[in-house]
């Protein structure tokens, strides 16, 4: 067998660093990509949200010129009152803090819940400080941790025996300081149950949903938070620490 002399050892070592060094940048460009597509829907959610919150408050002012016109001229504003109620209060559930991401998500997942008839309550603050987290990330643990929750909840029945909701979900976010504490409680299953911060669900999606939760404690653990799963029978309790 003939033997390798220095220099092709050299062109050989040479060679197997530029393949290396074409891979990782192939790998970069792919994650690079990726994170551009992320940017780009959380730009394009944002605008969107913007324009929500516009299109509100124009709203609001032809609701306000249409109540002064109707006493300038006394007529009955009865009716008008009952029909424009329903307007106010739908203007009311918009979710506006000064965190425009976040607003976006949570009215997404929101919206998701109620089509799926689960009842959506919420305890955020108008006047919320923006979480200070890169954006994608902001975007992956809410749309993880309310996912998570909306599958919980659906699995329950709609209803009770008394035609009561049994299907709902509570999100509540308040600062302390530079501190944001997040809970959501929402209805499930007594099937789906925690131990030791691990779901053990009879579901045929437990793989995935095992893989929203390795996304929460990875983004969680990036900005040195906590989290914590709690059981409680037929309702689960999710509460992270920024």
């Amino acid at each position: 067998m003939p033997q390798i002399n220095e220099k092709t050892w050299i062109i050989i070592a040479v060679v197997i660093a530029l393949i290396g060094s074409l891979i990782y940048n192939i790998i970069s460009a792919k994650k690079l990509k990726k994170k551009r597509q992320q940017f780009t829907r959380s730009i394009q959610s944002s605008y969107t949200h913007m324009k929500t919150i516009e299109d509100t408050n124009k709203k609001i002012y032809e609701i306000s010129n249409e109540i002064n016109e109707l006493i300038r001229e006394q007529k009955d504003t009865k009716g008008y009152i009952e029909k424009k109620k329903k307007e106010i209060e739908q203007i009311r559930q918009m979710i506006v803090t000064n965190d425009t991401i976040l607003d976006c998500t949570i009215s997404d997942k929101r919206d998701l819940a109620t089509e799926k008839q689960i009842a959506f309550t919420y305890n955020i603050p108008t006047g919320l400080p923006e979480i200070q987290m890169e954006d994608v990330d902001k975007i992956r643990l809410f749309a993880n941790l309310l996912d998570n929750a909306i599958e919980a909840a659906e699995s329950v029945p709609a209803q009770d025996i008394n035609g009561k909701n049994k299907r709902y979900i509570h999100i509540s976010i308040l600062n302390r300081g530079s501190n944001f504490f997040v809970t959501i409680e929402n209805s499930k299953r007594t099937e789906i149950s925690v131990t030791e911060n691990q779901f053990h669900t009879t579901k045929l999606d437990a793989e995935n949903h095992g893989r929203g939760v390795r996304i929460i404690r990875q983004i969680v653990a990036k900005y040195d938070g906590t989290v914590e799963f709690t059981d409680k029978g037929d309702t689960f309790e999710v509460a992270v620490m920024l």
